[in-house]
C-alpha cells in the first residue's frame, strides 16, 4: 500500500490512509524504498554482520544517504528466480510492489508483464557497461534496469580427485604439483574418461553437467554451443539452431555421458554437482565459480580455470548470473530509486565487488580493466578464483544468456520443447541434426 505522508497534512492523511489500506504486507512511504534482494553485496539481514558482502552493503547504503538522508531503505528477501518471480506476480495483483527488484532469469517477461518502469542510464554508466550486459534488463530500444554483478562460465575442478585418479607424479600436473588444465576440449573429454575408467565404482566421474529441466539446462547447454562457436540466433537475431556448430556442441555433450557419474547426466541439479564435488566423486564441471565455494579439506581442492577451445574455433563466453536491479511501476519515490540504481553501478561500488564479495564481477569495464593491470596483493589474491572470467567479461565474445521468448510461449518452448530435445540428446543415438531440425520447427511455429 502506497501512502505518501506529508507533515502539513499528516492529521488528513492518516484517516485516508486507513480506509485505503488494503492488508498489504509491506506498507510504506515516500521517505522509504523497499528493495527486494537475495545475496551478494546488497544482503538482507546485513546488520549485525561482519562479513564482505554484508560490509559492502553497508557501503552502498552509505552513499544513497548521502544524497537522499531522509528515505530509509528496507532489503528483503523473497528468493531468487522462480520463487522471486511468483512473489512479484502476487504482489502486482495484490498492490504491494516494492520500489525495487533484483532480476536475472526472468527479467524480459516482467518487462512484459508490466512489473518495471522505463528508466534513463546516465552517460558514465552507458560508456563504462557492455551493451551484452545492459540488453539483459532491456527490451524494444528501451531501458528497464541497472547491471550490479555479473559472472560468465569456467571449467571447475578437483585438483585432489584428479591427482588420486591419474597419479600425482604423471604428466597431467607441472613440478609443484598443479593441474595443467587441457587447452582443447577433446583432451579434456580424455582426461575425463580416464577418470572415470579408474574408479570401479559408479558415483565417482570424470565431469558432470547442471541438467534440470527447462531454462536451467538449456542455460547449461548454451555454455558448450558458445565453445563450438554455435548460439541460439543468427547475426540478424534470429532464431537458428541448425548449424554445424550446434550439431558439434551436442555430440560432444552427448560423448560426455559415459564419463559422468554414473553415467548419466539426467536431472543432475546445482546442488547435486556442489555435492560431488565436495564429497570428492566428480572432477569436472563447466559452470560459474559461485556455485562451489572455495574449499579445501579432506575430499580436495576445488579451482578454476579458463575454458579448453576447440581447435581453429573462436569460442564465446557465456553471461551467467547477471544481477539486474529495476525500478517497479508503482515505485512511490522514483528520483530517489533512480539514484540508487545509479549508485548501484558507480566506479566506487563497483570497485569493491571483485574483492569483496564471494560470488560475483564488476560489470564496468573501467573496473575491470583496472583490475587485470593490478598487482595489489588482495586482488591478485582473488585472480586466483576469477581471472579467467573477469578477463572474458573484458575483452571476450559475449553470448547473454538465453534468446527471450514470450511469456505465454515460455513454458512450452522451454520445459516442454526443450526439455524433450536434450532429453533425446543424452539418452537416445537419434541423429542430432535431426533433432536439432525437430526443435527449430517446433520454436519456430510457436513463435510465428
Amino acid at each position: 500500500m502506497k501512502k505518501i505522508i506529508s507533515a502539513l497534512l499528516l492529521s488528513v492523511l492518516f484517516l485516508t490512509g486507513l480506509a485505503a489500506c488494503g492488508g498489504g504486507e509491506e506498507e510504506h512511504y515516500e521517505n522509504e524504498l523497499i528493495i527486494w534482494s537475495v545475496e551478494g553485496p546488497l544482503m538482507p539481514g546485513y546488520e549485525g554482520r561482519t562479513d564482505k558482502d554484508s560490509e559492502t552493503t553497508r557501503f552502498i547504503l552509505e552513499k544513497f544517504a548521502e544524497v537522499y538522508p531522509d528515505v530509509k531503505v528496507t532489503l528483503v528477501n523473497r528468493g531468487k528466480d522462480t520463487d522471486l518471480h511468483s512473489a512479484l506476480q502476487q504482489a502486482f495483483i495484490t498492490n504491494d510492489m516494492p520500489d525495487i527488484v533484483v532480476g536475472e532469469s526472468f527479467i524480459k517477461s516482467e518487462i512484459e508483464l508490466g512489473y518495471f518502469q522505463e528508466i534513463e542510464l546516465p552517460d558514465d554508466i552507458k560508456n563504462n557497461v557492455r551493451p551484452e550486459l545492459l540488453n539483459m534488463s532491456a527490451m524494444d530500444g528501451k531501458q528497464y534496469g541497472v547491471p550490479f554483478t555479473a559472472g560468465v562460465d569456467m571449467l571447475i575442478y578437483n585438483e585432489t580427485l584428479l591427482k588420486q585418479a591419474l597419479g600425482e607424479e604423471s604428466s597431467y600436473f607441472d613440478e609443484d604439483g598443479n593441474f595443467i588444465v587441457p587447452a582443447d576440449l577433446q583432451t579434456l573429454l580424455s582426461i575425463a574418461t580416464t577418470v572415470k575408467n579408474s574408479f570401479d565404482d559408479q558415483i565417482h566421474g570424470g565431469i558432470q553437467i547442471n541438467n534440470v529441466t527447462g531454462v536451467s539446462s538449456a542455460f547449461r547447454a548454451t555454455y558448450y554451443m558458445g565453445l563450438f562457436g554455435g548460439g541460439w540466433q543468427d547475426a540478424n537475431g534470429q532464431l537458428d539452431l541448425v548449424t554445424d556448430e550446434n550439431v558439434a556442441a551436442f555430440e560432444y555433450m552427448r560423448d560426455l555421458v559415459p564419463a559422468a557419474t554414473f553415467g548419466s547426466v539426467g536431472l543432475i541439479s546445482e546442488n547435486d554437482i556442489i555435492s560431488q564435488f565436495l564429497n570428492g566423486y566428480v572432477a569436472f564441471t563447466i559452470d560459474h565459480p559461485a556455485m562451489i565455494a572455495d574449499y579445501t579439506g579432506n575430499n580436495g581442492v576445488v579451482k578454476v580455470a579458463a575454458l579448453p577451445t576447440v581447435s581453429g574455433v573462436s569460442p564465446s563466453s557465456v553471461l551467467v548470473g547477471t544481477l539486474s536491479y529495476m525500478m517497479t511501476t508503482t515505485c512511490v519515490n522514483p528520483p530517489a530509486a533512480q539514484a540508487f540504481l545509479e549508485i548501484l553501478c558507480s566506479k566506487e561500488v563497483q570497485e569493491l565487488i571483485y574483492t569483496q564479495s564471494s560470488l560475483r564481477l564488476p560489470v564496468r569495464t573501467d573496473v575491470q580493466a583496472e583490475l587485470l593491470a593490478s598487482e595489489d596483493p588482495e586482488v591478485l589474491a582473488v585472480h586466483e578464483r576469477y581471472l579467467p572470467g573477469l578477463r572474458a567479461l573484458y575483452e571476450g565474445d559475449l553470448i547473454a544468456g538465453l534468446p527471450y521468448f514470450s511469456t505465454n510461449q515460455y513454458t512450452q518452448i522451454w520445459n516442454d520443447n526443450w526439455s524433450a530435445f536434450i532429453n533425446d540428446v543424452f539418452t537416445t543415438n537419434n541423429d542430432i541434426r535431426t533433432l536439432l531440425e525437430e526443435l527449430q520447427e517446433q520454436i519456430s511455429s510457436k513463435l510465428n
